[in-house]
């Protein structure tokens, strides 16, 4: 009965810790240890292998205003209009 006590905690335990966040483990620019959450050893800025999500550039938006003026919103849309100009159906 002890033994299946024990690994019951055991693995409670390890099951508690996956996922946990700690402190990014580099130093910043003026040598303080980073302050950002990491669930990795080296938080987004510091390591070097991380690639963004998002490697599409932003273009300014192709549309028109009422007045008739270039519209200078920035969208990342495939079709190069912002939010406003996007006809919604």
């Amino acid at each position: 009965m002890k033994k299946i006590t024990m690994s019951v905690a055991a693995l409670s335990i390890a099951v508690m810790s996956y996922g946990q966040t700690t402190q990014c483990k580099s130093l910043t620019k003026d040598s303080v240890q980073c302050k950002n959450k990491t669930t990795q050893v080296l938080c987004y800025l510091h390591n070097p292998n991380y690639n963004s999500n998002s490697n599409i550039k932003a273009t300014i938006c192709i549309g028109t205003t009422k007045k008739g003026r270039k519209c200078k919103n920035k969208t990342k849309n495939v079709n190069n209009l912002c939010h406003l100009h996007t006809k919604k159906d």
